[in-house]
Protein backbone atom coordinates (compact mmCIF):
# COMPACT_ATOMS: atom_id res chain seq x y z
CA UNK A 1 0.00 0.00 0.00
CA UNK A 2 1.28 3.59 -0.80
CA UNK A 3 2.49 5.50 2.28
CA UNK A 4 -0.23 8.17 2.90
CA UNK A 5 1.14 11.60 1.25
CA UNK A 6 0.06 13.67 3.82
CA UNK A 7 -0.41 13.18 7.66
CA UNK A 8 -1.76 14.81 10.94
CA UNK A 9 0.67 14.71 13.52
CA UNK A 10 0.72 15.43 17.21
CA UNK A 11 3.42 16.69 18.63
CA UNK A 12 4.49 18.82 22.04
CA UNK A 13 6.14 22.00 21.31
CA UNK A 14 8.79 22.49 24.30
CA UNK A 15 12.58 22.90 23.63
CA UNK A 16 14.74 20.08 23.79
CA UNK A 17 11.97 17.78 22.01
CA UNK A 18 10.29 20.51 19.07
CA UNK A 19 10.68 24.11 18.02
CA UNK A 20 9.58 25.49 14.60
CA UNK A 21 11.03 28.63 13.07
CA UNK A 22 9.13 30.19 10.14
CA UNK A 23 11.85 31.47 7.23
CA UNK A 24 11.29 32.46 3.80
CA UNK A 25 12.63 29.12 2.92
CA UNK A 26 9.21 27.79 4.94
CA UNK A 27 9.23 26.06 8.50
CA UNK A 28 12.45 24.23 9.85
CA UNK A 29 11.62 21.88 12.51
CA UNK A 30 14.59 21.70 15.38
CA UNK A 31 14.88 19.85 18.78
CA UNK A 32 15.28 15.82 19.13
CA UNK A 33 11.54 15.16 17.75
CA UNK A 34 11.49 17.62 15.26
CA UNK A 35 14.82 16.34 13.12
CA UNK A 36 13.14 12.83 13.45
CA UNK A 37 9.65 13.67 11.68
CA UNK A 38 11.13 15.85 9.39
CA UNK A 39 13.96 13.00 8.21
CA UNK A 40 11.08 10.44 7.84
CA UNK A 41 8.88 13.20 6.11
CA UNK A 42 12.26 13.44 3.42
CA UNK A 43 12.58 9.43 3.52
CA UNK A 44 8.99 8.37 3.23
CA UNK A 45 7.78 11.67 0.80
CA UNK A 46 5.09 12.72 2.67
CA UNK A 47 4.16 16.55 4.06
CA UNK A 48 2.96 16.87 7.18
CA UNK A 49 1.12 19.63 9.73
CA UNK A 50 2.00 19.69 12.96
CA UNK A 51 -1.41 19.67 15.86
CA UNK A 52 -0.64 20.62 19.19
CA UNK A 53 -3.03 19.36 22.78
CA UNK A 54 -5.63 22.13 23.18
CA UNK A 55 -6.80 20.77 26.71
CA UNK A 56 -3.49 21.29 28.42
CA UNK A 57 -2.81 17.24 28.94
CA UNK A 58 0.38 17.47 26.77
CA UNK A 59 1.22 13.85 26.68
CA UNK A 60 -2.39 12.76 27.90
CA UNK A 61 -3.95 10.31 30.82
CA UNK A 62 -7.46 9.18 31.64
CA UNK A 63 -9.36 10.99 34.33
CA UNK A 64 -11.83 9.89 36.56
CA UNK A 65 -14.62 9.88 34.36
CA UNK A 66 -12.58 7.65 31.90
CA UNK A 67 -11.96 10.66 29.55
CA UNK A 68 -8.32 11.00 27.84
CA UNK A 69 -6.88 13.91 27.64
CA UNK A 70 -3.38 15.84 25.74
CA UNK A 71 -2.41 13.61 22.43
CA UNK A 72 -3.81 10.39 23.47
CA UNK A 73 -7.07 12.28 23.47
CA UNK A 74 -6.24 13.80 20.19
CA UNK A 75 -6.38 10.05 18.98
CA UNK A 76 -9.32 9.38 20.56
CA UNK A 77 -10.91 11.99 18.52
CA UNK A 78 -9.59 11.38 15.70
CA UNK A 79 -7.66 14.73 15.09
CA UNK A 80 -4.56 13.29 14.33
CA UNK A 81 -2.47 10.07 12.06
CA UNK A 82 0.63 9.92 14.00
CA UNK A 83 1.95 11.55 17.33
CA UNK A 84 6.00 12.20 17.23
CA UNK A 85 6.76 13.26 20.99
CA UNK A 86 9.16 11.53 22.67
CA UNK A 87 6.69 9.40 24.18
CA UNK A 88 6.84 6.19 26.22
CA UNK A 89 5.32 2.60 24.87
CA UNK A 90 2.78 2.02 27.81
CA UNK A 91 0.10 -0.51 28.16
CA UNK A 92 -2.71 1.45 29.69
CA UNK A 93 -2.88 3.35 26.45
CA UNK A 94 -2.62 0.42 23.90
CA UNK A 95 -6.57 0.13 23.85
CA UNK A 96 -6.55 3.67 22.01
CA UNK A 97 -3.53 3.69 19.55
CA UNK A 98 -0.68 1.41 18.08
CA UNK A 99 3.35 1.71 18.38
CA UNK A 100 5.81 1.75 16.41
CA UNK A 101 9.47 -0.13 17.13
CA UNK A 102 11.70 1.20 19.75
CA UNK A 103 13.89 3.91 19.04
CA UNK A 104 15.01 4.86 22.28
CA UNK A 105 15.22 3.19 25.61
CA UNK A 106 15.40 5.85 28.82
CA UNK A 107 15.06 5.83 32.57
CA UNK A 108 13.01 8.58 34.71
CA UNK A 109 15.06 10.10 37.24
CA UNK A 110 15.20 13.06 39.26
CA UNK A 111 17.14 16.17 39.52
CA UNK A 112 17.92 18.61 42.06
CA UNK A 113 20.59 21.79 42.22
CA UNK A 114 24.28 21.32 43.36
CA UNK A 115 25.04 19.90 46.37
CA UNK A 116 27.02 22.99 48.50
CA UNK A 117 30.67 23.20 49.78
CA UNK A 118 31.26 20.76 52.60
CA UNK A 119 33.05 22.19 55.48
CA UNK A 120 36.61 23.10 55.55
CA UNK A 121 36.63 20.42 58.29
CA UNK A 122 35.48 17.82 56.41
CA UNK A 123 38.46 17.65 54.26
CA UNK A 124 41.31 16.09 57.69
CA UNK A 125 39.06 13.23 57.73
CA UNK A 126 38.60 12.48 54.21
CA UNK A 127 41.75 11.02 53.18
CA UNK A 128 41.09 7.81 54.75
CA UNK A 129 38.31 5.69 55.36
CA UNK A 130 36.84 4.89 58.54
CA UNK A 131 38.12 1.36 58.67
CA UNK A 132 42.06 2.49 58.45
CA UNK A 133 40.88 5.58 60.79
CA UNK A 134 40.42 3.04 63.29
CA UNK A 135 43.75 0.55 62.46
CA UNK A 136 45.37 4.25 62.87
CA UNK A 137 44.33 5.00 66.09
CA UNK A 138 44.92 1.79 67.16
CA UNK A 139 48.23 1.92 66.29
CA UNK A 140 49.10 5.23 66.75
CA UNK A 141 47.39 5.68 70.45
CA UNK A 142 46.55 2.18 71.93
CA UNK A 143 49.61 0.30 70.58
CA UNK A 144 52.43 3.02 72.37
CA UNK A 145 50.41 3.09 75.44
CA UNK A 146 50.35 -0.60 75.92
CA UNK A 147 53.70 -0.40 75.19
CA UNK A 148 54.40 2.19 78.03
CA UNK A 149 52.39 -0.07 80.42
CA UNK A 150 54.93 -2.71 79.68
CA UNK A 151 51.74 -5.13 78.90
CA UNK A 152 52.39 -5.63 75.38
CA UNK A 153 56.30 -5.75 76.03
CA UNK A 154 56.13 -8.14 78.55
CA UNK A 155 53.60 -10.36 76.60
CA UNK A 156 55.93 -10.01 73.21
CA UNK A 157 58.49 -10.99 75.49
CA UNK A 158 56.99 -14.31 76.94
CA UNK A 159 55.26 -15.27 73.43
CA UNK A 160 58.40 -15.12 71.36
CA UNK A 161 61.26 -16.33 73.88
CA UNK A 162 61.29 -19.43 76.03
CA UNK A 163 64.14 -17.73 77.68
CA UNK A 164 63.66 -16.68 81.60
CA UNK A 165 61.55 -13.92 82.18
CA UNK A 166 63.97 -11.07 82.47
CA UNK A 167 63.55 -7.97 84.35
CA UNK A 168 62.28 -4.35 83.26
CA UNK A 169 65.90 -2.95 81.95
CA UNK A 170 66.73 -5.96 80.46
CA UNK A 171 63.47 -5.92 78.42
CA UNK A 172 63.93 -1.97 77.95
CA UNK A 173 67.14 -2.93 75.99
CA UNK A 174 65.45 -6.22 74.55
CA UNK A 175 66.31 -6.79 70.72
CA UNK A 176 62.83 -7.95 69.93
CA UNK A 177 61.34 -4.61 71.56
CA UNK A 178 63.91 -2.63 69.81
CA UNK A 179 62.69 -4.21 67.06
CA UNK A 180 59.34 -3.53 67.53
CA UNK A 181 59.69 -0.17 68.55
CA UNK A 182 61.72 0.43 65.13
CA UNK A 183 58.52 -1.01 62.88
CA UNK A 184 56.39 1.33 64.72
CA UNK A 185 58.56 4.15 64.04
CA UNK A 186 58.82 3.30 60.54
CA UNK A 187 55.13 2.69 59.95
CA UNK A 188 53.92 5.92 61.74
CA UNK A 189 56.15 8.17 59.34
CA UNK A 190 54.71 6.33 56.66
CA UNK A 191 51.48 7.07 57.37
CA UNK A 192 51.80 10.36 58.33
CA UNK A 193 53.31 11.14 55.02
CA UNK A 194 50.89 9.18 52.82
CA UNK A 195 48.13 11.36 55.10
CA UNK A 196 49.82 14.87 53.78
CA UNK A 197 50.47 14.17 49.77
CA UNK A 198 46.47 13.29 49.85
CA UNK A 199 45.37 15.71 52.29
CA UNK A 200 46.77 18.08 49.93
CA UNK A 201 44.42 16.87 46.62
CA UNK A 202 41.42 17.32 48.82
CA UNK A 203 42.52 20.65 50.06
CA UNK A 204 42.94 21.53 46.07
CA UNK A 205 39.75 20.28 45.18
CA UNK A 206 36.20 21.92 46.49
CA UNK A 207 34.50 19.56 48.36
CA UNK A 208 31.05 18.99 48.30
CA UNK A 209 28.18 18.12 50.35
CA UNK A 210 27.09 14.27 50.29
CA UNK A 211 23.21 15.24 48.90
CA UNK A 212 20.53 12.48 48.17
CA UNK A 213 21.80 10.14 45.82
CA UNK A 214 19.37 7.25 45.54
CA UNK A 215 15.52 6.82 45.49
CA UNK A 216 15.92 5.15 48.79
CA UNK A 217 17.31 8.34 50.57
CA UNK A 218 15.07 10.92 48.37
CA UNK A 219 12.00 8.54 49.53
CA UNK A 220 13.34 9.08 53.68
CA UNK A 221 13.87 13.19 52.93
CA UNK A 222 9.97 13.62 51.25
CA UNK A 223 8.71 11.37 54.46
CA UNK A 224 9.81 14.28 56.30
CA UNK A 225 7.39 16.49 53.78
CA UNK A 226 9.81 19.21 53.29
CA UNK A 227 10.53 18.33 49.60
CA UNK A 228 8.55 19.85 46.62
CA UNK A 229 8.41 18.25 43.52
CA UNK A 230 8.26 19.68 39.91
CA UNK A 231 6.08 17.44 37.49
CA UNK A 232 4.78 17.89 34.01
CA UNK A 233 1.69 18.18 33.43
CA UNK A 234 -0.37 14.54 32.55
CA UNK A 235 2.95 12.98 34.03
CA UNK A 236 2.12 9.15 34.99
CA UNK A 237 4.99 9.19 37.57
CA UNK A 238 2.91 9.64 40.56
CA UNK A 239 0.60 6.43 39.46
CA UNK A 240 3.26 4.42 38.72
CA UNK A 241 5.12 4.78 42.01
CA UNK A 242 1.51 4.97 44.26
CA UNK A 243 1.19 1.11 42.65
CA UNK A 244 4.95 -0.20 42.85
CA UNK A 245 5.83 -3.05 45.35
CA UNK A 246 8.68 -1.26 46.92
CA UNK A 247 7.85 0.71 49.69
CA UNK A 248 10.28 3.84 49.09
CA UNK A 249 8.54 4.05 45.87
CA UNK A 250 5.19 4.38 47.23
CA UNK A 251 6.27 6.93 49.86
CA UNK A 252 7.59 8.93 47.35
CA UNK A 253 4.46 8.62 45.08
CA UNK A 254 2.33 9.15 48.45
CA UNK A 255 4.16 12.97 48.53
CA UNK A 256 3.99 13.51 44.80
CA UNK A 257 0.63 13.28 44.90
CA UNK A 258 0.23 16.14 47.68
CA UNK A 259 3.35 18.44 46.74
CA UNK A 260 4.05 18.88 43.24
CA UNK A 261 4.54 21.95 41.22
CA UNK A 262 4.17 22.71 37.24
CA UNK A 263 7.67 22.01 35.59
CA UNK A 264 8.89 23.93 32.74
CA UNK A 265 12.65 23.01 32.30
CA UNK A 266 13.73 26.08 30.16
CA UNK A 267 13.17 28.26 33.55
CA UNK A 268 15.90 26.51 35.63
CA UNK A 269 18.61 26.30 33.03
CA UNK A 270 19.82 29.72 34.22
CA UNK A 271 18.70 29.60 37.83
CA UNK A 272 18.71 27.18 41.01
CA UNK A 273 15.72 24.99 41.50
CA UNK A 274 15.45 26.33 45.00
CA UNK A 275 16.17 24.74 48.57
CA UNK A 276 13.87 20.96 49.40
CA UNK A 277 12.90 21.33 45.16
CA UNK A 278 13.51 18.70 42.68
CA UNK A 279 12.25 17.60 39.50
CA UNK A 280 11.46 14.20 38.29
CA UNK A 281 11.56 13.56 34.16
CA UNK A 282 12.92 11.95 31.60
CA UNK A 283 17.20 11.78 31.93
CA UNK A 284 17.64 13.06 28.35
CA UNK A 285 15.73 15.99 28.96
CA UNK A 286 17.90 16.36 32.25
CA UNK A 287 21.17 15.87 30.21
CA UNK A 288 19.64 17.98 27.15
CA UNK A 289 18.35 21.08 29.10
CA UNK A 290 21.00 20.98 32.31
CA UNK A 291 24.17 19.18 31.03
CA UNK A 292 26.23 19.17 33.94
CA UNK A 293 25.45 22.33 35.48
CA UNK A 294 23.01 20.41 37.94
CA UNK A 295 23.00 17.16 40.05
CA UNK A 296 21.39 14.13 37.73
CA UNK A 297 21.05 10.89 39.84
CA UNK A 298 22.56 7.72 38.45
CA UNK A 299 19.13 5.77 40.12
CA UNK A 300 16.34 5.73 38.39
CA UNK A 301 12.53 4.89 38.89
CA UNK A 302 11.60 3.60 35.77
CA UNK A 303 12.83 2.42 32.37
CA UNK A 304 10.72 2.64 29.31
CA UNK A 305 10.94 2.75 25.55
CA UNK A 306 10.42 5.24 22.97
CA UNK A 307 7.77 5.02 20.59
CA UNK A 308 5.77 6.44 17.82
CA UNK A 309 2.49 6.34 17.83
CA UNK A 310 -0.27 5.68 15.69
CA UNK A 311 -3.88 5.39 14.98
CA UNK A 312 -5.69 2.32 15.28
CA UNK A 313 -5.81 0.72 11.92
CA UNK A 314 -2.97 2.85 10.51
CA UNK A 315 -2.39 1.74 6.84
CA UNK A 316 1.68 1.98 6.95
CA UNK A 317 2.66 1.09 10.18
CA UNK A 318 5.38 -1.49 8.70
CA UNK A 319 7.00 1.16 6.05
CA UNK A 320 7.29 3.70 8.50
CA UNK A 321 8.78 1.27 11.30
CA UNK A 322 11.69 0.39 8.74
CA UNK A 323 12.64 3.75 8.26
CA UNK A 324 12.43 4.59 12.19
CA UNK A 325 14.59 1.32 12.45
CA UNK A 326 17.31 2.17 9.77
CA UNK A 327 17.37 6.21 11.06
CA UNK A 328 18.30 4.09 14.72
CA UNK A 329 20.41 1.47 13.18
CA UNK A 330 22.64 4.10 12.04
CA UNK A 331 22.88 6.12 15.02
CA UNK A 332 21.07 9.20 13.82
CA UNK A 333 18.80 9.65 16.42
CA UNK A 334 21.84 9.68 19.31
CA UNK A 335 23.76 11.93 17.26
CA UNK A 336 20.30 14.16 17.87
CA UNK A 337 20.42 13.95 21.22
CA UNK A 338 24.25 13.96 21.37
CA UNK A 339 24.58 17.40 19.58
CA UNK A 340 21.92 18.82 21.92
CA UNK A 341 23.79 17.87 24.67
CA UNK A 342 27.28 19.55 24.09
CA UNK A 343 25.13 22.45 22.59
CA UNK A 344 23.53 23.06 25.73
CA UNK A 345 26.21 22.23 27.75
CA UNK A 346 28.92 24.32 25.89
CA UNK A 347 26.14 27.15 26.09
CA UNK A 348 25.55 26.93 29.98
CA UNK A 349 29.49 26.72 30.70
CA UNK A 350 29.91 29.86 28.95
CA UNK A 351 27.99 31.55 31.39
CA UNK A 352 29.60 30.82 33.98
CA UNK A 353 32.78 32.44 35.61
CA UNK A 354 35.55 30.14 36.52
CA UNK A 355 38.44 30.76 38.69
CA UNK A 356 42.72 30.44 37.10
CA UNK A 357 43.20 26.43 37.06
CA UNK A 358 46.54 27.19 39.14
CA UNK A 359 46.01 28.42 42.51
CA UNK A 360 47.09 29.13 45.81
CA UNK A 361 46.16 27.67 48.71
CA UNK A 362 44.97 30.70 51.01
CA UNK A 363 43.98 30.39 54.50
CA UNK A 364 40.58 29.22 53.52
CA UNK A 365 41.65 26.18 52.40
CA UNK A 366 43.44 25.63 55.83
CA UNK A 367 41.34 26.88 58.05
CA UNK A 368 40.38 23.41 59.02
CA UNK A 369 43.78 22.11 60.10
CA UNK A 370 44.25 25.66 61.81
CA UNK A 371 40.95 25.28 63.87
CA UNK A 372 41.79 21.65 65.04
CA UNK A 373 45.63 22.25 65.54
CA UNK A 374 43.96 25.28 67.75
CA UNK A 375 41.82 22.85 69.57
CA UNK A 376 45.03 20.36 70.19
CA UNK A 377 46.73 23.59 71.22
CA UNK A 378 43.96 24.01 74.08
CA UNK A 379 43.39 20.61 75.60
CA UNK A 380 46.96 20.25 75.89
CA UNK A 381 47.48 23.48 77.55
CA UNK A 382 44.12 22.04 79.84
CA UNK A 383 45.72 19.01 80.59
CA UNK A 384 49.14 20.38 81.13
CA UNK A 385 47.60 22.22 83.73
CA UNK A 386 45.73 19.49 84.91
CA UNK A 387 49.10 17.63 85.25
CA UNK A 388 50.53 20.84 87.59
CA UNK A 389 47.64 21.05 89.85
CA UNK A 390 47.70 17.19 90.31
CA UNK A 391 51.76 17.42 90.94
CA UNK A 392 51.00 20.22 93.50
CA UNK A 393 48.18 18.25 95.54
CA UNK A 394 50.00 14.90 94.99
CA UNK A 395 53.26 16.61 96.61
CA UNK A 396 51.25 18.45 99.15
CA UNK A 397 49.53 14.99 100.68
CA UNK A 398 53.26 13.64 100.76
CA UNK A 399 54.37 16.46 103.17
CA UNK A 400 51.47 16.12 105.82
Amino acid sequence: MEFPKNLRVAAINQWPYLEFNETSGGIIHSGTEGKLISLLAEKLKFQFTLHFPRDGGKWGNKNESGDWSGIIGMFVRDEVDIAVAHLSIREDIHEVVDFSAPYYFNDKTFVMDLPGPAPKYTALLLPFQIETWIMIFFSMVVLPNLMQLRILRKCFDDFCSFAPKKNAAEMKDSAKIQALKGSWLISSTLIKYFYTSVLLSFLTVELKQKGIRTTSELATEMATGKYKCLLFKGNIITDFLLSSSLAHFRTIGTELKKNNIPYSPVLYQSKPFGDSILAIAPRSLFQMTYGTTKYISEDSFVVFSTGILFKKGFCCKNTLDSALLRIVGSGIYQKFIHDEVSRQDIKLKSLLTYRESVQKLGFDALSGIFYFLMLAHIVSLIIFLVEIAYYRRSKKNIQQ
